[in-house]
C-alpha cells in the first residue's frame, strides 16, 4: 500500500495483532514485504536483518524500521 509517498507494508501475527512497517529495509531498501514474519519478528530476506514489529526495534543489524499506527475498523 502507498500513503503520502510512503509504501507500506502490512503484516499479521499469530495472535491477530496486525502491524504497518515502511516497506523498505533501513539497510539498503529492500522490500520488507517479502520477508519472513514469525513470532512477532520480521525478517528481511536479503541481509537477515530482524525487526520487532510490535515497535519497530532492530534486534539484528542496524537501525530501526519505521512504525506506522493501525487501526481496524468494521473487522
Amino acid at each position: 500500500m502507498k500513503r503520502e509517498g510512503q509504501q507500506i507494508a502490512f503484516f499479521r501475527t499469530n495472535d491477530g495483532e496486525v502491524h504497518a512497517v515502511e516497506n523498505r529495509c533501513p539497510h539498503e531498501g529492500y522490500p520488507l514485504v517479502t520477508g519472513t514474519q514469525k513470532e512477532g519478528v520480521l525478517t528481511c530476506e536479503w541481509h537477515n536483518w530482524k525487526f520487532r514489529l510490535c515497535d519497530g526495534v532492530c534486534l539484528v543489524g542496524g537501525e530501526d524500521v519505521r512504525r506506522y499506527p493501525v487501526r481496524i475498523e468494521g473487522g
